[in-house]
């Protein structure tokens, strides 16, 4: 009798252990799931922008400009823009539910690059000469990122025109 009592604990123990393990999994499932839901990484234009904060992080590590400005704040601003351009991106991907932000978003993104570079060519016109081989691979760069910033904006308001579609037929 006594024997049996223990077993039946035991059982009892065991199914109770294995339940909460069960649930803390499925939570766990359950949270990795919602986090895939929150990036969305499987859209074009998540991985457009993905392609846009490696062009400007390639250029900005591979290729740093040293600017010659008159002010240190200037001049260290000048010099950490791309950095904001890819914080922006960055945050740019994980507005994928507001698309008309996204947009937005984009848009400033890909207007103040092209200044910034215009600020950077008009530093190394001077040195063209010396570094045309670095000008190219940079100006190059700096291109594709711009190139995935249109395409990245094609694919949002593609997929905002299927969304409108789609309430009109509810």
């Amino acid at each position: 009798m006594l024997a049996m009592n223990i077993m039946e604990s035991n059982l009892d123990l065991s199914f109770v252990i294995a339940s909460t393990i069960l649930r803390k999994k499925y939570n766990l499932q359950q949270k990795i799931f919602n986090f895939e839901k929150k990036i969305m990484l499987q859209r074009i234009q998540s991985l457009f922008l993905i392609g846009y904060v490696i062009a400007i992080l390639g250029c900005c590590l591979i290729f740093p400009i040293d600017f010659d400005l008159d002010s240190k704040e200037i001049k260290g601003l000048v010099s950490n823009l791309p950095y904001l351009f890819i914080l922006l991106g960055l945050i740019s991907i994980f507005l994928f539910s507001k698309r008309k932000v996204q947009i937005i978003l984009n848009n400033i993104l890909l207007f103040s690059s092209i200044g910034h570079e215009i600020l950077v060519l008009n530093e190394i016109y001077i040195q063209f000469e010396t570094q045309q081989q670095f000008f190219i691979l940079r100006f190059t760069l700096a291109l594709g990122s711009w190139l995935m910033l249109i395409f990245a904006n094609k694919y949002i308001k593609k997929d905002e025109a299927l969304i409108r579609s789609l309430d009109r037929l509810r």
